[in-house]
């Protein structure tokens, strides 16, 4: 069989070859397949070459399989990055993390963090994975025939459930309270919720939900709660208690005002003047809206400070006839009704004398001062007209009841500073009288 030279030049094959390609201009064209095509020839022979498309890389056939022509140039490099969710929740589904192709590479191997699964993608270079409940590492590799690039990695962490939000329930219960409720928002992701609460109180319901009902004792402290699921736990919220006994002072939450507050036989009555809201002029009405709104006398502030805010009976009441309501007293207080206001004249000995034991031992025009055997502490705040004046600071003290007299007027009590009685009268509900709340 003779030699076979392809050139321009004429020249003979070298003795060695049987076929000598030889330009300066062109190279050698192998044929071009795809993996699909270079698999559908049938007993290839051993040594045969191709180019194979999918691999971007020359191939023989060695006898057996398909290998790449020069193993240290078609070793797949490293992965460059793995994009992905680094915080998924505990036992998460569905969680894809992707690379990039890789050059050389004809498969790609990953492995997920302890109890995770793959549920689809393995091989390619988009896998979907099912996470467990133990954090660690999304690792790939890229492989081909020539060998295996490292693996890179992308550090997973299973997050635990966020720390609840804050607990709303009563900062200011008394002693001995039963069955008060605190709560939160459920936390994403959360399976149980662990309750902790002072000292000597106890978890009357609730441990493991979002709400419990507490029993109390004596003791303040804390009521805390944390999320929990199978993958951790988060910190705990706390929510400050004082327990609250008559006679210690009350701070409203509200606006961080402090009251003093005072027991009377039965009744626990705040012992100042109520002093809530946004100040407007006397020349205005009080109105429905979202704002609590005061008067001060005289619009100066200085006098609310000292008597409190003087208030519409509509605005009191928040606009609701119940007589009892809570209106504009923090929670767990509510306004005295008309027979509440009599039990406690009566119990100082009746409204002819209650009146100078009601009244504070100092502030009353010409030494018209009580004994404040009482603890009541009244003031002579004066009240606000239905005409928008102000009249009677420092003579007389004008308290609402929440006990309505007609469709246009309620019930009040009112203190002068001549006489020891207390008044009961009826009043126009657009007066401005202060206001005292009493413990539920």
């Amino acid at each position: 069989m003779a030699q076979v030279a392809i050139n321009n030049d004429g020249s003979m094959p070298d003795g060695s070859a049987m076929l000598e390609i030889k330009s300066t201009t062109g190279g050698l064209l192998f044929p071009r397949l795809t993996n699909v095509e270079r698999d559908a020839i049938t007993t290839p022979a051993e040594g045969l070459f191709i180019y194979n498309t999918d691999e971007h890389a020359i191939q023989f056939y060695n006898g057996t399989a398909w290998s790449f022509f020069s193993p240290t140039s078609c070793v797949p490099q490293q992965p460059t990055s793995i994009t992905g969710n680094e915080y998924p929740d505990c036992n998460q589904t569905g969680v894809t993390y992707s690379i990039a192709e890789v050059a050389w590479a004809s498969s790609y191997n990953w492995t997920v963090p302890t109890n995770a699964t793959i549920a689809s993608g393995q091989g390619s270079t988009d896998v979907t994975v099912n996470m467990g409940t133990q954090s660690g590492n999304v690792s790939v590799r890229a492989e081909s025939g020539c060998g295996n690039s490292e693996y890179k990695d992308l550090v997973i962490t299973i997050s635990t459930p966020a720390q609840p939000g804050s607990i709303t329930g009563n900062a200011f219960p008394e002693w001995n309270a039963t069955a008060i409720a605190y709560s939160i928002d459920a936390v994403n992701g959360a399976l149980n919720y662990t309750w902790t609460v002072p000292s000597d109180a106890t978890i009357a319901s609730g441990q493991g939900t979002t709400g419990i009902t507490v029993n109390f004792v004596a003791n303040s402290g804390n009521v805390s709660v944390r999320a929990e699921n199978s993958c951790g736990n988060s910190d705990y919220t706390d929510f400050a208690i004082l327990l609250f006994t008559c006679g210690d002072q009350y701070t409203d939450v509200r606006n961080s005002q402090t009251y003093n507050t005072v027991l009377i036989g039965t009744q626990c009555w705040m012992a100042e003047n109520l002093n809530i809201g946004t100040r407007i002029d006397g020349a205005n009405n009080q109105t429905n809206n979202s704002t609590t709104e005061k008067y001060c006398y005289n619009d100066d502030d200085a006098n609310c400070d000292t008597y409190g805010g003087l208030y519409q009976w509509d605005e009191m009441m928040q606009y609701v006839t119940t007589e009892g309501t809570q209106g504009i007293c923090p929670d767990g207080w509510q306004l005295p009704t008309d027979t509440e206001w009599t039990t406690l004249t009566d119990y100082l000995g009746g409204s002819s004398i209650a009146g100078e034991k009601m009244k504070s031992t100092y502030g009353w025009y010409n030494n018209g001062n009580g004994t404040n055997t009482s603890g009541f502490t009244g003031l002579p705040g004066g009240y606000r007209s239905s005409s928008g004046s102000f009249y009677y600071l420092g003579y007389d003290g004008y308290w609402w009841s929440s006990s309505e007299y007609s469709g246009a007027s309620a019930w009040y009590r009112n203190l002068y500073y001549d006489y020891d009685q207390v008044y009961r009268s009826d009043g126009s509900k657009t007066y401005g009288f202060s206001v005292r709340c009493l413990k539920n």
